[in-house]
């Protein structure tokens, strides 16, 4: 293999000494009608990228016709419609390969290896780079080389081949430290990284962070910059270097509170209760996990508020446009019927109607609306409980082929999903919440405010609030009666219940 990957090298050196610099990336963006718009959003972009392609069309425009597919395909990509993209992606190509340019054929080729990584089609993706590398060189270009070799760095270093990654790592940084720009860096440092703190090396993992740190904060990459603190701050978790993983956390809260960065700043907090878990200070431990909880919650509220914003505004302008309509309507009747006089006392009283009507039905509405918001949470629940009993079937069958495979897992490879093991999906949870909360409003705050409970007492008391039976609540928490049945014991001494108490009444009454 390093023979393999020396004589990659080679090749590039020679081909570039009789081919002059190109920058492939740079014109694409340029071309790009929406380059360095940041107001439009995923969707609404499609739409004027589709209008670009469709005019490059019309004017027999080669290039263009494949920037615009080039740019659908990333759209697609950025809203995991996976499907659609290949599409585009396979018309770029044909385009590519008519035009005989290497220089498009490896673009095209690049781009077709983002689309395995998304896929998780690690192999795939590898080849597709080692194509785009060997592509780029006959090109001629720099900067298309580097960037290759850095995602053929990753995707080895997933594959299992550590000391492979760390070739192309080697292969790929003086390249794009002489040819790239310092968000090329920021995000191959970023990836390194994330690759060494996952495979165990966090010592190396570190200083890799705190170049890609540097590297973002030259560019004002506040996203990237915030992403790689709370790497760092990890790393030095693995490392059991407590007060440094404290700090660094702490400075990412500070850092994402002032940026607004909530989904971040929700990682600091589940970073800052695992550091304070494993010193043993569960009482900061638990405030910081509440914290996380609550801010999830918030985001979740504020998503679903501004949805619901869109909604109404939208109903809105159609109400006003279909009355609107109407009211011609009617004036036009009236003008073939019935004389103006006529037509505005039936206007006065047909409006005085709609409002006695629209009054009525607004009371109607919303106790309907209540009605329709138990009866949606009550669905979600026996939804669950069927999704859950079938997600429970399959790890149990993954479970065995684990267990027959025998492979040890390492603590420091486990993972936030893995700490906080449930079969219910997070999304799941906050959608059942926010059903919870509509048909219950202010049940869960009121619920924490008086008792500290941790996540799975919480949901076990929601669930026996429904009325639910062991079996029901261990189908929607994927986990066995049993399990159940302890969580109810520790749940009964939080609420300081004696013995003769009901748990089930007490959920039932509070």
């Amino acid at each position: 293999m390093k023979t393999h990957i020396s004589l990659l090298l080679a090749i590039f050196l020679i081909t570039n000494i009789a081919n002059g610099q190109v920058n492939f990336r740079k014109t694409l963006e340029e071309a790009d009608p929406l380059y360095l718009d940041t107001v439009l959003t995923l969707e609404e972009g499609l739409i004027v990228h589709h209008e670009y392609l469709e005019k490059a069309k019309a004017e027999n425009n080669t290039l263009k016709q494949l920037y615009g597919n080039l740019y659908i395909f990333y759209d697609h990509i950025k809203l995991e419609d996976f499907v659609a993209s290949v599409k585009y992606i396979l018309e770029a190509k044909s385009l590519a390969e008519l035009s005989g340019n290497k220089d498009w054929q490896a673009w095209v080729t690049f781009r077709s290896g983002i689309l395995y990584i998304k896929t998780d089609n690690v192999d795939q993706a590898i080849n597709t780079f080692k194509l785009a590398v060997k592509l780029c060189n006959e090109s001629g270009d720099k900067l298309c080389v580097g960037e290759s070799y850095e995602q053929l760095c990753i995707m080895t270093g997933l594959a299992g081949n550590i000391e492979e990654a760390q070739q192309y790592f080697n292969l790929a940084i003086p390249i794009l430290e002489q040819f790239g720009q310092p968000k090329n860096l920021c995000t191959a440092y970023s990836n390194y990284g994330s690759l060494l703190s996952i495979k165990g090396d966090p010592n190396e993992a570190i200083l890799q962070f705190k170049k890609s740190i540097d590297y973002c904060g030259k560019i004002n990459r506040f996203d990237a910059q915030a992403s790689n603190m709370n790497n760092l701050a990890d790393a030095y978790r693995r490392l059991k270097k407590f007060d440094k993983s404290i700090n660094a956390y702490e400075q990412g809260v500070e850092f994402n509170t002032k940026h607004n960065y909530g989904n971040i700043l929700i990682k600091n907090y589940m970073g800052l209760y695992l550091v304070h878990k494993e010193i043993g200070d569960y009482k900061k431990a638990m405030d910081y996990l509440i914290k996380r909880y609550e801010l999830k919650d918030s985001l979740m509220g504020i998503d679903v508020q501004k949805k619901i914003s869109t909604l109404e505004l939208n109903f809105e302008k159609e109400k006003k446009e279909l009355e609107l309509e109407k009211s011609k309507t009617q004036l036009q009747l009236a003008k073939n019927h019935i004389n103006l006089i006529w037509a505005l006392l039936a206007s006065l009283l047909s409006i005085g109607g709609l409002l006695i009507w629209f009054g009525y039905n607004k009371r109607e509405l919303m106790k309907k609306q209540l009605a329709q918001n138990a009866t949606n949470l009550r669905q979600l629940t026996q939804t669950l409980i069927r999704k859950n009993a079938s997600l429970k079937s399959l790890e149990d069958r993954i479970s065995a082929i684990s267990d027959s495979l025998q492979t040890p897992q390492s603590d420091e490879n486990i993972d936030e999903s893995l700490f906080n093991q449930t079969i219910l999906t997070s999304d799941d949870w906050s959608e059942f919440k926010v059903n919870y909360d509509k048909a219950n409003p202010g049940y869960i705050q009121k619920l924490r405010k008086s008792f500290a409970l941790t996540e799975a007492e919480e949901r076990l008391f929601l669930l026996l609030k429904l009325k639910l039976t062991r079996n029901e609540i261990a189908s929607i928490l994927g986990v066995s009666p049993d399990t159940v049945k302890k969580t109810r014991n520790r749940l009964r001494k939080r609420l300081d219940l004696d013995r003769d108490d009901s748990l089930d009444r007490f959920a039932e009454q509070f």
